[in-house]
């Protein structure tokens, strides 16, 4: 897994979009608003990627016997929104979070 971590307006959503075009792969993105953010950059940079996943479209996704590659935009608010779903909104703000390349 590769990380970009670059101050906010740097390049890191454009990146990834670039990535997509490239190779398929989908950007999963934390909401509607999220999603239609990316394509709006996309269709700036005339870059055609398939549709972009929400958290919502994860179920569909999951259940499916497909397991597709991913590219993760924003990963800290994510992993927030995430877990603030799966907790029911106890949970929302982590102190501190760590990230480990891989591979």
């Amino acid at each position: 897994m590769k990380v970009y971590n670059l101050k906010r307006g740097h390049g890191k959503t454009t990146r990834l979009i670039y990535i997509s075009e490239f190779t398929g792969t989908p950007i999963l993105c934390v909401d509607e608003n999220h999603k239609k953010l990316i394509q709006d950059i996309a269709d700036q940079n005339d870059a055609k990627i398939p549709v972009p996943i929400t958290i919502n479209d994860l179920s569909r996704i999951v259940g499916s016997n497909v397991q597709p590659d991913y590219l993760l935009d924003e990963a800290t608010l994510y992993l927030k929104a995430v877990i603030s779903k799966l907790s029911s909104g106890k949970l929302t703000n982590p102190l501190a979070i760590t990230l480990s390349e891989q591979g």
